[in-house]
Parts: C-alpha cells; sequence; structure tokens
C-alpha cells in the first residue's frame, strides 16, 4: 500500500528497528509500502503467530478453523505489524443481541462472522496512527480476500480485547463497535468455579446488510 508521505517531520514519528535494520524511517509514507495476505500455516509448539511471521510474538494461542494472515512491509520488506483473523466465537450475549439471530440461524451461518484473534505491530515502530490506518485498510479487503480462499465473505468482524491488558484505543479510532464485556467465565467451566480475563467485546460490520444475511 502506497500512501502520502505524513505531515510531520518530528522525531515521535520515526522508529528504529535495533535487531532488523540501522536505520530511522522519518516519514509515515516511506514506512509503509504493502499490506499483503499471506497464507497461513500451523506455528510452532510455543503457539507464537504463524512461520511467516516468526518475529511476532503473541500471548494468543494458534488458529483453528478457516484463517487469514496479514502481514504489513515497509517499501524494503521489513516486518512492521502482523494480524491474524480466525474462527467466530460460537457463542457471545453481546454480539448475538446485537445480531439478533437465534441459535439455529448462527449454527448455519456463524462462518460469515470472523474473529481478529491477533493484532501486533512490533516493539521498535513508533508511527501515530498507525494501527488504525492499517485495520481500515485490511477491512477493506478482508471479505473478498476471504472469498478467494474459502468460496464465502465475511460480513462482521468481531475482537476480545482483554480489559486488564488493553484500553482498544485502535479499534475505536478505527470506528469499531463497542457491544459489551463477556462475563469473565469459559465455555469450559461447566462447574462456574473457573474465572478468565474479563474482554470487551468489538465489532465492525462489512456489510450493510449484515443482520438480514446473518438471520436468514
Amino acid at each position: 500500500m502506497n500512501i502520502p508521505d505524513s505531515a510531520s517531520n518530528s522525531g515521535k514519528d520515526r522508529f528504529c528497528p535495533r535487531e532488523t535494520c540501522s536505520r530511522c524511517v522519518r516519514h509515515l509514507g516511506s514506512c509503509l509500502a504493502s499490506t499483503q495476505a499471506g497464507r497461513s500455516q500451523r506455528g510452532g509448539a510455543s503457539g507464537n503467530i504463524p512461520l511467516p511471521l516468526p518475529n511476532c510474538v503473541h500471548y494468543v494461542s494458534e488458529p483453528v478453523g478457516e484463517n487469514l494472515q496479514y502481514a504489513v512491509t515497509d517499501k524494503d520488506g521489513r516486518l512492521l505489524a502482523c494480524l491474524l483473523f480466525g474462527s467466530a466465537a460460537w457463542k457471545c450475549k453481546p454480539r448475538d443481541g446485537f445480531i439478533g439471530w437465534n441459535t439455529e440461524q448462527r449454527q448455519r451461518n456463524l462462518h460469515l462472522v470472523t474473529n481478529n484473534t491477533r493484532f501486533l505491530i512490533l516493539p521498535f515502530v513508533r508511527v501515530p496512527h498507525l494501527a488504525s490506518w492499517i485495520l481500515g485498510r485490511v477491512l477493506r479487503r478482508l471479505s473478498a480476500d476471504w472469498r478467494n480462499k474459502y468460496g464465502h465473505p465475511i460480513l462482521l468482524v468481531e475482537t476480545f480485547v482483554e480489559r486488564e491488558r488493553f484500553a482498544g484505543t485502535s479499534y475505536k479510532a478505527a470506528n469499531w463497535l463497542r457491544l459489551g464485556s463477556t462475563t469473565g467465565r469459559s465455555r469450559q467451566d461447566r462447574q462456574h468455579t473457573l474465572e478468565v480475563p474479563v474482554k470487551d467485546v468489538y465489532t465492525y460490520p462489512l456489510h450493510r446488510g449484515f443482520r438480514r444475511e446473518l438471520s436468514a
């Protein structure tokens, strides 16, 4: 992706990749060259980001089911950020209420929803507004990329932001909708004794008629 040079030339716009490059890039336009859809490969035993992105370390386990991975690189091909979209949550009260579907409709159409399970900008990158810019560009192509890979579109994107770790600022800046929060319980906890982190639920519709299509 090519974008105009940043209007600012302050030191805050620079990023210094200590391990991969000895140069500093001062402008947003010069550091962002492309966003590429990558093939999903099985990660290592550690559950880190899949093999095409070995330098991205993320605390979420590797994906299952349909998934699509993106790498954001600079004009020289150096990795700046990575995103992963995978299977949507089987049940989520705030999301299910927002859509308005019933159990049968959810079971039939859940594959039309994807979960942004990972979004990581590498620690050395320092570019203002980069996160929301990436989200906007990726979401504009996500459904078409998904159709090319799996034969069906994506109508709605969701993500879960662990409240104690993150504020969800980039999602808010990219116009995602906060629907509520999880209960702090796991679907594996049938005895209601296991507490898990509370997460804020965000969603972004990719189609104006998403409710009609998902409730069909």
